[in-house]
């Protein structure tokens, strides 16, 4: 079901189709209400909150994400596990989005 979203006439259907909700709701697993594309999380707080933004969150507080409407790509690694998580990567991104 997934390949026939993403793969249309023997072409891959790009960013747009990868990015689109796909689902919405609360997870079983972080219980917390999220909309995903095809494999990754939209409008997440370190990405702004907005549904033009996709990517995907690690253990310990890593982040990547891509901002269509701004232009802008971001990625924060830790090389430790924060628990709880914190702000960092909102943070980060915050002060780089007020300075694009």
């Amino acid at each position: 079901m997934i390949r026939r979203a993403v793969v249309k006439e023997g072409r891959a259907a790009g960013v747009e189709a990868a990015a689109a909700v796909a689902v919405e709701g609360t997870g079983r697993m972080l219980l917390r209400r999220h909309a995903k594309g095809l494999g990754y999380f939209l409008g997440m707080p370190p990405m702004g909150g907005e549904v033009t933004a996709f990517g995907h969150h690690g253990s310990g507080g890593s982040v990547a994400f891509a901002d269509r409407a701004r232009g802008l790509s971001f990625a924060l690694t830790r090389t430790r596990l924060v628990g709880p998580a914190d702000d960092t990567a909102r943070l980060l991104a915050d002060a780089v989005r007020a300075g694009a």
